[in-house]
């Protein structure tokens, strides 16, 4: 069974600065974000949160008008209520642990994993909860907290990990897509080569539909951190270097998995730095890489295939997309319910396909499509996607969420791409 956690922060006060209300947000919110780092444990059946700490951080770098996140998507959400029980800010994301539980070692095993969400800082009192995704397709609060804006039990410290730098600039980050690299495993010799690999993955990205056509609505920044060893951990083949984030391959027992548990300091080295889509760029010449929703993108620098996973796992941390491979090393058997409609917006179970890219079919096409060349040019609901070859579908033959080599992302893709780049510049 699990178990909501309550917390009640009700401390004496301590004044904040304030800007002038001339906005709906402003009447609302400071332009300052607060964080709320908790921990997600339990084991493949059971999950609880448990709080960890409140962090007052400097500039509210998202939007100002999408406040409630419209796509449903993630299979977690943060919730913020007025007093009064208004919805004031909404947000869904996906976790490390929610993969972890679709391990074998879950099964025989409980684990705890950090976990980190940011909000506008309010102004009033208000109740957050962090919402759970089940079996029946609803949100349930696992950790709910009363917020006093100005109590003492926030930190309001300035953690200095490392330096930002300005890459790419085209706007107010409220206006924009605000995409933030920090360096992993650069040593103080390697900083500018930081610098010259975030440019050159900057611009592959905005090679590719639809990062290229509205590029002129993205932001791109790094933070320069120095790390006493190059690299990262590899533990397959015995090497090990102290490396800032801990980052290391073989995650979740997956070779080319290349992960962070150290959500609490990657949140750390970005605090103050507007940021959406937070990348862990790591200086190895090794393949491999991750991307979990409004979660973070992990992608080595040096790998003859760096940039097109750097751009896939984009796909996953940007707009909530799956993998549409399932012939691969990567198995999570029970990761996606067959009985149910996944809430991912590029594979379909059929259970309610109504919802999905149906509207994008043409008449003649059969669903669902058989993967031969006649329909391979068509958007269309091809069996195979999400790490099993049954009962799961995706919409195109070869997309860059099913392969490294294909042109680019489809057209269902690019549309979820595109509903995530309008909420947040919008």
């Amino acid at each position: 069974m699990r178990f909501p956690i309550f917390i009640l922060l009700n401390f004496a006060s301590v004044l904040l600065g304030s800007c002038t209300a001339t906005t709906p947000f402003d009447s609302l919110f400071y332009r300052r974000t607060l964080r709320l780092d908790f921990q997600l444990a339990g084991d493949a059946h059971s999950a609880q949160a448990f709080y960890g700490a409140l962090r007052d951080e400097s500039q509210w770098g998202g939007s100002r008008s999408q406040l409630i996140d419209r796509t449903g998507w993630g299979a977690y959400r943060v919730v913020m209520l007025s007093a009064a029980g208004d919805t004031l800010y909404t947000r869904g994301f996906c976790t490390l642990f929610q993969e972890w539980q679709s391990t074998a070692e879950a099964s025989t095993l409980a684990r705890a994993f950090q976990q980190s969400v940011v909000m506008p800082y309010p102004r009033r009192p208000v109740v957050v909860h962090i919402e759970e995704r089940r079996a029946d397709n609803l949100f349930h609060p696992i950790l709910q907290l009363s917020v006093q804006p100005d109590t003492p039990a926030i930190i309001r410290d300035a953690p200095v990990v490392g330096q930002p730098v300005e890459v790419m600039i085209n706007g107010d980050a409220a206006a924009c897509v605000d995409v933030v690299f920090v360096a992993e495993g650069y040593t103080a010799q390697r900083q500018e080569q930081f610098l010259l690999d975030v440019h050159r993955m900057s611009e592959y990205l905005f090679t590719m539909e639809p990062f290229r056509r509205h590029q002129s609505r993205f932001n791109v920044r790094a933070v320069k951190v120095v790390s006493p060893d190059g690299g990262t951990d590899d533990p397959l083949n015995h090497h090990w270097v102290n490396t800032p984030f801990q980052s290391s391959f073989n995650g979740l027992g997956i070779d080319r998995y290349l992960l962070t548990e150290q959500m609490f300091m990657l949140r750390d080295a970005v605090a103050g730095v507007p940021g959406d889509v937070v990348v862990l760029l790591v200086d190895s010449p090794l393949y491999g890489g991750a991307g979990i929703y409004n979660h973070f993108v992990v992608a080595t620098a040096h790998h003859a295939q760096s940039l097109p996973v750097f751009v896939h796992e984009m796909g996953h941390a940007l707009a909530g997309l799956a993998d549409e491979y399932y012939d691969s090393e990567v198995s999570y058997p029970d990761f996606i319910d067959k009985t149910k409609e996944p809430w991912y917006p590029n594979i379909t179970t059929l259970v309610d396909f109504d919802c999905k890219w149906k509207h994008l079919l043409a008449p003649s096409i059969p669903v669902p499509t058989p993967d031969i060349p006649e329909w391979r040019n068509h958007v269309g609901v091809f069996e195979g996607a999400a790490y099993s070859a049954k009962g799961i579908y995706r919409p195109a033959s070869d997309c860059r969420m099913k392969n490294n080599t294909a042109p680019g992302f489809c057209p269902v893709c690019q549309q979820a791409i595109e509903k995530i780049i309008n909420q947040l510049t919008q």
